[in-house]
């Protein structure tokens, strides 16, 4: 079967990003497959390369890069909602001249339409959040 995985939780206030990973790393378990997996609203937060949690805390935008890395998994961040939280790629950064970009390197952004795909091409769409 195939999913995607929605998520809206920042990773920081709720516990849905975190639920989300698990529920995702269960799927790749039990030998599902990911189509891709989309973030809006807070949810574009799981994306901040600079976050950096408190000792003992789970660090879950590096967790969620670490898996989709290792599981050739798409992470496609609503570029409305990213930008509208200050989180933007390199290409965003010079495109609004901004000095630095925060976003993990292999994260996609994109507008409304790779979620319309997602839904698609996907058996399943699981929601994340709020």
């Amino acid at each position: 079967m195939k999913f995607t995985l929605v998520i809206q939780s920042s990773p920081v206030n709720t516990e849905g990003s975190l639920t989300a990973l698990r529920f995702a790393e269960a799927l790749i378990a039990n030998n599902q497959q990911i189509y891709r997996v989309f973030l809006t609203s807070d949810g574009v937060l799981n994306t901040s390369a600079l976050t950096q949690m408190p000792q003992g805390e789970n660090n879950l935008p590096e967790l969620w890069h670490k898996f989709a890395k290792d599981n050739h998994i798409e992470i496609v961040a609503c570029i409305s909602a990213a930008l509208k939280r200050g989180v933007i790629n390199s290409a965003e950064a010079n495109r609004y001249q901004k000095e630095s970009s925060n976003m993990f390197d292999d994260t996609v952004l994109a507008g409304l339409g790779e979620y319309v795909d997602a839904l698609k091409e996907s058996d399943r769409v699981v929601c994340f959040g709020v």
